[in-house]
């Protein structure tokens, strides 16, 4: 099961968790992602909420959303940037983008590997990618108050080999969404404090998501070797004699 878009925008613009998630997330990518100055960037999934910084730096922006999931237009002021798409086919060249962001995509696709082949067909060959999923040992994924909630959970382990069975190398995995998934007004007040301890001590105290950068590995094609000239002939023939026959000098080789 994966929500539907509607209720994705409820989630973030109606409740005070989803606002804390969009708020905590977008300080993340910014960490991450210091300058997009007149770059590319292409979002997958839903990603409006960490986006939206992104309006007036990147030279290009455009959210691509999966037909299954739905399409919500944004931004609401300004002209639109989202597009519903078929998730194996996304309507952009090859190797043109400088970043792709994933959020609310790759735990509900339909096909992972077509999703991650085409992340890695429209980026540069200096292009990077942010994959945000819902972490498996984390409490978002048990959760379905929110969207995390809903499909597949990762491991960080599960998600490297994934992305690395697509020809991606994984830069760095951070974790984020360290507070319980609650809307009660206590926890809320305590998710800054949260955040802080969490980072610190991530080991025993599992964030609700990861974040994880990896860069697009381009292979190197391989040649047959060369062949080496050989500096001397072979005497292969050299001091046997047949009868009846002369024995065969260099010089008749050559």
């Amino acid at each position: 099961m994966h929500p539907d878009v509607t209720e994705i925008v409820k989630f973030y613009h109606h409740t005070s968790l989803g606002q804390y998630a969009e708020a905590e997330l977008t300080s993340r990518v910014a960490e991450l992602w210091t300058d997009l100055y007149e770059l590319s960037v292409v979002g997958f999934g839903f990603t409006p909420p960490i986006s939206r910084n992104f309006l007036n730096i990147a030279s290009r922006l455009i959210c691509l959303m999966p037909a299954h999931q739905g399409v919500a237009a944004w931004p609401d002021n300004d002209p639109n940037v989202s597009i519903m798409v078929n998730e194996s086919r996304w309507p952009l060249a090859t190797g043109v983008v400088d970043r792709v962001i994933i959020m609310h995509g790759l735990e509900i696709s339909l096909n992972v590997a077509a999703v991650l082949d085409e992340c890695w067909r429209v980026l540069a060959p200096e292009g990077r990618a942010l994959i945000i999923v819902p972490n498996r040992v984390g409490l978002w994924s048990r959760n379905e108050i929110t969207p995390f909630g809903a499909g597949r959970p990762f491991s960080a382990r599960q998600l490297e080999k994934i992305l690395g069975n697509r020809r991606f190398g994984v830069v760095r995995t951070e974790l984020a969404l360290f507070g319980p998934p609650s809307n009660k007004r206590f926890w809320i007040r305590m998710a800054p404090a949260l955040e802080k301890l969490g980072r610190k001590t991530p080991f025993w105290f599992a964030g609700g998501v990861l974040l994880m950068e990896v860069h697009k590995r381009i292979f190197q094609t391989h040649q047959p070797p060369l062949k080496e000239a050989v500096a001397n002939k072979i005497k292969v023939l050299e001091g046997i004699a047949t009868p009846g026959a002369r024995p065969v000098s260099n010089r008749q080789l050559t």
